[in-house]
């Protein structure tokens, strides 16, 4: 779901979007809704300045209520940070960037701090409501080893 607001850095779901959305889910199961943007406060002041707007947060919530048995997760980006809880009582997780990554300032930070951290991208395994989501990272310089099950 489109969430991009030319010009600025903030999230924006417009009510074209909103209603586009509540349609997917209105004839969905087991749907799992992707965003740009964070829809919830992190609890990094500098990271949620970049976030949704909040009229908006409040616009996807209530949607996201009414079809909270028909979404499995919610992933969002923009964040550059791995991160999970959940919105509207459905599970949510941000994901890692493949270039800098956000250093979060709980409650403390005014300004976004960024570091050459591993990069990393996930893979989202679904199967109907059950949600496996692996984080690989891809600039590893040591060695990997194998193990046997045995």
């Amino acid at each position: 779901c489109d969430t991009l607001d030319e010009g600025t850095h903030v999230g924006h779901l417009c009510a074209e979007r909103l209603a586009w959305l509540e349609a997917q889910l209105a004839t969905g199961t087991a749907c799992h809704v992707f965003l740009h943007h964070n829809p919830l406060p992190l609890g990094d002041p500098a990271s949620d300045a970049y976030s949704l707007r909040p009229e908006d947060q409040a616009a996807l919530r209530e949607i996201l209520v009414r079809y909270r048995d028909r979404v499995a997760h919610l992933h969002f980006g923009h964040v550059h940070g791995a991160l999970c809880g959940s919105f509207a009582g459905i599970p949510v997780s941000g994901v890692p960037s493949t270039v800098h990554q956000v250093v979060p300032q709980i409650g403390t930070g005014r300004y976004l701090r960024t570091a050459p951290l591993q990069p990393a991208y996930r893979v989202v395994l679904s199967q109907g409501p059950d949600v496996v989501i692996h984080q690989i990272p891809f600039d590893w310089q040591a060695e990997v080893t194998e193990h046997s099950g045995s």
